[in-house]
């Protein structure tokens, strides 16, 4: 692409709006899963130190928690490598783009394959991502149970 024409530029901006665009909402995502992620750290070390403080047997529900949370934090780390990689998958579909238009090469390919990469990533972490929110949920009847009858 002859980039002395400010039109021909302007197609190769158009070209890569859309994953700049999508690489924005992913890194919002990416926000939330990382904040997610942390407090359920600090929840894990302040419920380990209630452990600790406890009597043996008043240990078991805190327990539970202390288990979910292990879980929780390690399907967090999963769905964030996902996200992650999803921002990678398409910063390399804009490098692409630019090589179509800068070389005149032909590589469509590439191009489907790392835009069907990103939507896979992106689609496994926002799985993992219901799947932590279904484990929070699970934690907090643990400790509500004690307190409604629920189980």
């Amino acid at each position: 692409m002859d980039f002395s024409n400010l039109e021909n530029f302007a197609d190769l901006l158009e070209l890569s709006f859309s994953p700049i665009v999508l690489i924005s909402g992913v890194g919002l995502l990416l926000l939330s899963m990382v904040n997610r992620f942390m407090q359920a750290i600090n929840r894990t070390r302040q419920l380990i130190q209630a452990v600790e403080e406890q009597p043996e047997e008043e240990q078991g529900d805190t327990i539970k928690q202390v288990k979910i949370l292990y879980r929780r934090t390690n399907i967090l780390k999963l769905a964030i490598s996902l996200v992650s990689g999803s921002i990678l998958s398409t910063s390399l579909l804009i490098l692409v783009i630019s090589i179509m238009s800068f070389a005149q090469i032909n590589i469509q390919w590439l191009g489907l394959t790392f835009y069907y990469i990103t939507l896979g990533l992106l689609v496994g972490s926002v799985v993992l991502f219901l799947v932590d929110l279904t484990m929070a949920t699970n934690a907090l009847r643990v400790e509500a149970s004690k307190y409604l009858d629920i189980r």
